[in-house]
C-alpha cells in the first residue's frame, strides 16, 4: 500500500507538473515588431529625403554646367593676349605712320615756302629793275 500511495503521489505530481512543463511562456513580441516597423519607416523617410536631395543636386549641377558653357562661349568672344599685343603693335605702327605723314606735310610746306621765297627774290629783282 505504501507503494500504491507513492505511485499515486508520483502520478499526481506528474499530472500537475506535466502541463506546467508543456506550457511555453508567451512573450509579447508586438513591441519588438513595432520598434522594427518604426525603424523601417524612419529609413524609408530618410531614403525619400536623400533621393529628393540627390535630384535637387543633379538639377543644380546641370544649371552650373549650363552657366559654365555660357561663360566659356562668352570668354571665347574676348580677344586673347596675343591678339591684344598685335593690336597694340598695329596701333604703334599707325601712330608712326601718322607722325611720318605730318613730317611729310611739314616738308612739303617748307618746300612751298622755299619756292615762295624764290618768287620773292625774283619779285624784288623785278621791282629793282622797274625803279632803276
Amino acid at each position: 500500500m505504501k507503494k500504491n500511495l507513492i505511485n499515486a503521489a508520483l502520478l499526481g505530481l506528474l499530472v500537475v507538473a506535466a502541463p506546467a512543463c508543456t506550457f511555453v511562456s508567451c512573450k509579447d513580441y508586438d513591441d519588438d515588431f513595432n520598434k522594427v516597423n518604426n525603424r523601417l519607416d524612419g529609413l524609408e523617410a530618410a531614403k525619400t529625403q536623400i533621393n529628393s536631395e540627390i535630384t535637387s543636386l543633379k538639377s543644380d549641377l546641370q544649371k552650373a554646367n549650363e552657366k559654365a558653357t555660357q561663360l566659356e562661349a562668352k570668354l571665347a568672344e574676348y580677344a586673347t593676349k596675343t591678339e591684344l599685343q598685335n593690336g597694340l603693335a598695329l596701333k604703334a605702327d599707325k601712330t608712326e605712320l601718322q607722325n611720318g605723314l605730318a613730317l611729310k606735310a611739314d616738308k612739303t610746306e617748307l618746300q612751298n615756302g622755299l619756292a615762295l621765297k624764290a618768287d620773292k627774290t625774283e619779285l624784288e629783282a623785278a621791282v629793282k629793275e622797274s625803279y632803276c
